[in-house]
This record gives structure tokens, sequence and C-alpha cells, in this order.
């Protein structure tokens, strides 16, 4: 059979069916069916989940929540279900920094501590860290859930995490938290040389891990900030 005969073969049974079932012939009723097909459902990204959800009559969230434009309540369900919740937990954990700035500035003020302006710059660093790493964690962990590569943001927040847990735990052991234990060990108490020596040496180690951890934040908040306002 020549190719000729093969396409006018073709030909033919496009034209007559064929003798195919009625199911595999394209006819009108096939064609209207075809296009009531679903569209695809559309990729969850930074666009779909970002969006401008914020109750600006009704703000629940501190500033900085609603500066970046993001809704906490549009990204994790538990946080839906639970927003009075989540809303409390995040005033608190402001107010507690606030406490904790002023509570360091009063020691400090009533010679409490061997440098006060020393520990009013460290003080006020816990403030700005701690609103950092707030923010960026809000905005590390929780858009995590909506990008499909997140690694570098679990991470990142990961790292800020470690610094600042080690930096809350040289506070608490370094003098002159009123709950320190180590400070009343014999080698410290009964030398005052040793003592300054090792306030000196906490207060420096807690400062450059508190400023690493703010100029880190900042960095990241700011990289966090500038790619969602390109999208």
């Amino acid at each position: 059979m020549s190719w000729i005969q093969k396409v006018g073969g073709k030909i033919t049974l496009e034209r007559h069916g064929a003798g195919f079932p009625e199911e595999f012939q394209m006819g009108e009723d096939a064609t209207e069916g075809a296009s009531r097909v679903p569209p695809p459902v559309p990729i969850r990204n930074a666009n779909t989940v970002t969006g401008k959800g914020i109750e600006w009559d009704k703000p629940n969230w501190p500033a900085i929540f609603h500066v970046v434009h993001i809704d906490l309540s549009e990204l994790v369900p538990l946080v839906r279900a639970n927003p009075a919740l989540y809303s409390w937990f995040f005033w608190y954990a402001m107010v507690l920094l606030v406490l904790n700035w002023v509570t360091w500035t009063v020691l400090a003020a009533r010679g409490a501590a061997s440098n006060p302006w020393a520990q009013w710059v460290v003080s006020l660093l816990n403030v700005f860290l701690g609103f950092f790493v707030l923010s960026a964690g809000y905005f590390t962990v929780f858009r995590a859930c909506a990008e499909d590569d997140s690694t570098y943001y679990k991470a990142s927040y990961c790292i800020l995490g470690i610094i600042t847990a080690l930096c809350i735990v040289m506070s608490i052991v370094s003098f002159p938290f009123p709950f320190n234990g180590w400070t009343r060990l014999g080698w410290i108490q009964n030398n005052a040389k040793n003592l300054r020596t090792y306030w000196r040496a906490m207060t420096i180690i807690e400062s450059i891990g508190w400023t690493v951890a703010y100029i880190a934040s900042t960095f990241l908040g700011i990289k966090l900030w500038r790619y969602q306002h390109l999208m």
C-alpha cells in the first residue's frame, strides 16, 4: 500500500467515523464538555497567601506586622483558629522586652552594674534585638509555610534563635542577675578582681552576641521586606 492510499484511508476514517464507538467520536457534545473542564488549581505561593487581608480599622498585631503587609491568620490554620491567643503572645513578648530594658536600666542607674553605660547599651540592644528577632521570626517561620524552597529562611531563623538563646543564658548567669548562682561561688565572691574579670568577660561576650544577632536580624528583615515588595 502506497503512502497516498494510507493518507486517503485516514481521511475516509475521519469523515465517516469508521464505525468507532460514540465515546471516541469528537462531536459537538464532546467539544462542549471539553470546554467545561475546570481550570488548573493555582500554585500556592507568596502572592496568594500574603494578600491584603489585614483589617486596618481593627489592628490586633504589633505595628511591625502591619508595616510588612502580612496577616498571620492567612498563613497558618492554627493561628487562624486562635488569633486572640497569638495576639496576646506577641504583645506579651513585647511587654517583657520593655520591662527587661527598664529593669536593667534601673539597676545600672543605681550602680548595681560595674559599668552603667555599658549595661544600658546592652539593655537597649536587648530591646531592639527582641523586636527584630520577633519580626524576623514572623517573616521566616510563617513564610516558610507558603514557600516551596524555605530552607534558607528556616536555617536563618534557627541560627538567630540559637544566638538569642545563648545570649539569654549569659544574661541569666552574669552578674548582677538576682537569681545568679555563679557569682556566689567562692573563687568569684571572695576575690573582687575575679568578680570584675568575670563580669567584664560576660558583658563583652553577651554584647558581641547580641550585636551579631541584631545585625543579622536586621539584614534578614530587610532582605525579606525587599523580597516581598518585589513580588
